[in-house]
């Protein structure tokens, strides 16, 4: 939240660097225990009623137990477990029937899935790929008992480092399926048993999707249907029909695409940018099953936005370079700090796109081209980005970042108990320019709660104050029990 002073310079003070600022403090939690990024951030109003819900893809502390979460406001309104780590989200319309409600996919592993009103409603699973043969032609030979583990584990080791030098040299070549994978990595005396476990069965090679997108079918209308646009581990670009999920279209590429951005409609005419992992960025259009232009970078890419016409690619030589679609670099940015994430900020009533770019010093920068246009500090390195219409307020900024176990001592009360360390914080930041009506009497709810060792809790609710030239109404405030002290010394 907004920080409130008990002292009046202090409070001075306050006002005037939110009166100076661009932007509103609106919610800050810093026990939220989201492990998140960009791409697995979305904004929708999942049931039509003009409420837009935040779709978090989990990745789960430490990458275990992923989860789907859905927050309303503040607070998580659905959570669901995941089979695997999620890859990307996206909302999108699947049709014209009335009610124009967006369904919700969530890339994890090799499969789509897609939500209706937040239940599950299809499953689309990536084709198998053909086995390698020489490994199929070895599994063959220990179901026959011809030859013994340890020379098995020998020849696939073999595969396994031909058709890594192959990948090098961006050949066709098979990579060995996750049951030769996993049979490389036991010991001796558990190899016997797996062989005779796994022997009878047959070789199935999977990919896994990298990275995830949406392209109008025939409309540029905001609420238009659109196509699923999947990048995989195995070099391609699907186009899926919103539908009946077949696919519509297989494109080919040199390395595993990380970041996609399309433009255009898939009936008429489209771009789709992949940035990959080679560090060149590939440039498709319709009808085509191979790049048609390449921007070869000096660094890997971190991040890939599209500004109307423009390609604005962050790198790890800490810079932003703006391409055109044909390659041509138009204009390079230096920051001071590495670049962890990037995403796209619109503001439709003023016409407005810029790339934001949330840096390891805390920064999070947001240029229009290489012109800065505001820069906003926060506590710790921003770690992911989503802009849009939250709640039913436009232009809010939502960020989460790496919280330090600092923070958590100073959100403590002094009851003697050990501070909990912070995994992630989630800010909301609105933007002033959206506002309306005027600033001079506002009103903040607060709500402190906190458990005490004695099991007894402090609470203060329903507090009302006046907060001249504030600028925003805050109908609802969440403090952390180190604020309570400025909390109460508040005049009533």
């Amino acid at each position: 939240m907004a920080a409130v002073s008990s002292s009046d310079s202090d409070g001075c003070g306050a006002e005037s660097n939110e009166a100076n600022s661009k932007w509103l403090d609106a919610h800050y939690d810093p026990m939220a225990n989201i492990h998140t990024f960009s791409a697995c951030l979305a904004l929708a109003d999942l049931h039509g009623d003009g409420e837009y819900k935040l779709v978090v893809g989990d990745l789960g502390p430490g990458g275990q137990q992923p989860r789907l979460k859905v927050l309303k406001g503040p607070l998580v309104m659905t959570e669901s477990p995941l089979p695997a780590l999620p890859a990307a989200a996206a909302t999108f319309f699947m049709e014209q029937h009335e009610p124009r409600t967006p369904a919700l996919a969530l890339a994890s592993g090799p499969c789509v899935y897609v939500y209706k009103n937040l239940r599950p409603y299809f499953k689309f699973s990536l084709p198998q790929l053909p086995p390698n043969p020489l490994e199929q032609d070895l599994w063959n030979q220990a179901k026959e008992d011809q030859i013994d583990p340890l020379t098995l584990k020998e020849m696939l080791e073999s595969i396994r480092c031909h058709a890594g030098l192959s990948l090098c040299r961006e050949t066709a070549e098979e990579p060995l399926s996750v049951q030769s994978l996993s049979f490389l990595q036991l010991e001796l005396s558990e190899m016997e048993a797996f062989v005779n476990q796994h022997k009878s069965k047959s070789i199935k090679r999977q990919t896994v999707i990298t990275t995830m997108t949406t392209l109008k079918k025939n409309l540029a209308d905001e609420d238009a249907v659109s196509c699923l646009v999947l990048g995989t581990e195995n070099k391609e670009l699907l186009v899926l029909d919103p539908e009946a999920f077949t696919i519509l279209a297989k494109m080919s590429l040199p390395s595993v695409p990380v970041f996609l951005e399309v433009s255009g409609q898939f009936d008429v005419e489209f771009r789709l940018a992949a940035a990959c992992r080679n560090g060149n960025i590939y440039i498709l259009r319709r009808d085509s099953k191979h790049p048609k232009y390449c921007i070869e970078l000096s660094a890997q890419p971190v991040g890939l936005v599209r500004v109307h016409k423009i390609l604005v690619v962050g790198s790890t030589q800490d810079s932003l370079h703006g391409f055109t679609h044909k390659g041509k670099k138009l204009w390079t940015v230096q920051m001071p700090a590495a670049i962890l994430t990037m995403n796209l900020l619109e503001q439709h009533s003023r016409g407005l796109q810029a790339v934001m770019a949330g840096l390891a010093n805390g920064e999070v920068r947001i240029y229009r081209d290489k012109a800065l246009l505001n820069v906003i500090r926060t506590p710790d390195a921003v770690t992911s980005l989503c802009f849009g219409r939250y709640g039913r307020e436009d232009n809010t900024l939502i960020m989460t970042t790496r919280a330090k176990l600092r923070e958590c001592c100073a959100a403590t009360l002094h009851t003697g108990r050990k501070p909990r360390p912070i995994r992630q914080v989630t800010w909301l930041w609105k933007s002033r320019d959206s506002l309306g009506g005027t600033p001079c009497l506002q009103s903040l709810f607060l709500r402190v709660e906190d458990a005490l060792g004695d099991g007894k809790s402090l609470r203060i609710q329903g507090r009302e104050q006046s907060l001249p030239n504030a600028g925003i109404i805050m109908r609802k405030g969440e403090f952390w029990p180190g604020t309570v002290a400025h909390a109460c010394n508040l005049n009533t």
